[in-house]
């Protein structure tokens, strides 16, 4: 409790903000003394500045002036000022100005921020992706290498080559292909097709006899062995 006419020159009031918490009480008994019936009130000017105004929240109980400290006094951070004044008629009478003091805090509240975003599951998922992709792409290069004989119990991946009488061919479709689906069915692209053959192949049998072959589809000169064991163009 302060006396009123020996009032601290530093009054804390409390923090940036807060309503109801202090209470400060003054003690008014010299002056109602001094001038019976005496009304008193309580003037603040508050740290923005601006004219000092009347506070709320004052009451008084005998001689016991008690301030609960309000929000309007606690609005703004920083140094103030406080006069303690008394009324009887045309009498006014005031206390010595003491400096009030509200600790800095927060502003009023405003919306909530945005939730922070998870970066690691986000860094996570990316992770995952990026290795989805590159193995996609190992997949990819894999498939491209396979170039083989068309294999009729095999099942074929995109970019997969095989070949088949003479032709190439790749598998297009996301989806392996089907066990015993040749080439050049639904899902295979021919890549490269077959030249005309002219294949006449040359060999002695077992009696030392000189034989022509003709591969299938051999379109060339047809060749004759005369008695003389010659090589002949029939036609």
């Amino acid at each position: 409790m302060y006396p009123v006419e020996n009032l601290p020159p530093m009054l804390p009031i409390g923090r940036q903000g807060e309503h109801g918490i202090a209470q400060i009480q003054f003690d008014v008994s010299a002056w109602a003394s001094a001038y019976p019936g005496i009304v008193c009130a309580l003037t603040l000017q508050v740290p923005d500045g601006g004219a000092p105004f009347p506070v709320t929240g004052v009451a008084r109980s005998d001689n016991v002036l008690t301030w609960c400290v309000q929000r309007e006094a606690t609005a703004a951070a920083g140094l103030g000022s406080l006069i303690v004044r008394g009324y009887q008629d045309v009498l006014e009478v005031r206390s010595a100005r003491t400096r009030t003091l509200v600790e800095a805090g927060q502003g009023p509240a405003g919306e909530a921020p945005a939730a922070v975003a998870d970066w690691v599951g986000e860094a996570a998922a990316l992770k995952a992706r990026v290795e989805a992709q590159s193995l996609a792409v190992a997949q990819a290069e894999d498939a491209r290498n396979v170039y083989e004989p068309w294999n009729a119990a095999a099942r074929y991946l995109h970019g997969n080559k095989v070949a088949l009488n003479g032709r190439s061919y790749v598998w297009t479709l996301a989806a392996p292909s089907p066990a015993g689906l040749p080439p050049p069915s639904d899902g295979w692209l021919m890549i490269s097709d077959r030249g005309d053959l002219y294949l006449a192949v040359f060999h002695i049998d077992a009696l030392g006899q000189l034989n022509v072959e003709y591969s299938e589809e051999y379109e060339g000169p047809v060749f004759h062995v005369n008695e003389n064991g010659e090589l002949e163009v029939v036609s």
